[in-house]
């Protein structure tokens, strides 16, 4: 508890000097596996918060990453095909299809890597899917 006096105490310094509010209806914490329940709901009463679900997102990207990765950052690899799928009904210039490369085949992936390590497996895969669309039969051609 007394650590939590001292982390509200700078979330109110933090309020002061920002002019921001923190809306602790929005706000959620989350803990160790090593914290008791009892002691989790006394912090969470305390602040006036709830829990964090597993599976959030929050701007897209996961807030809790466990051990298995893949699964989690399988949605990256999974956007970036939605992407290359619908492309390959339009009849698209070079020019045109490195655009589209640059602004979401690698907009998609850049996002979520500059908070997290992707996996090598998923980075690959994504390359063989822009490599596929690039150079790959479209109709017979």
């Amino acid at each position: 508890m007394q650590e939590l006096a001292v982390v509200q105490d700078i979330l109110g310094k933090y309020e002061l000097v920002s002019g921001q509010k923190i809306n602790l209806e929005k706000s959620a914490v989350c803990f160790s596996k090593n914290v008791g329940m009892d002691i989790q709901a006394g912090l969470r009463n305390a602040m006036g918060v709830g829990n964090l679900v597993d599976s959030g997102k929050y701007l897209g990207l996961p807030y809790i990453v466990g051990r298995s990765k893949r699964g989690i950052f399988n949605s990256v690899k999974d956007r970036v095909w939605i992407w290359v799928n619908g492309w390959k009904e339009n009849f698209l210039s070079v020019n045109g299809r490195e655009i589209l490369f640059k602004s979401v085949a690698q907009a998609i992936p850049m996002y979520i890597m500059s908070c997290f390590q992707l996996l090598e497996g998923i980075c690959e895969d994504i390359d063989s899917m822009v490599r596929n669309y690039w150079w790959g039969e479209r109709e017979n051609k």
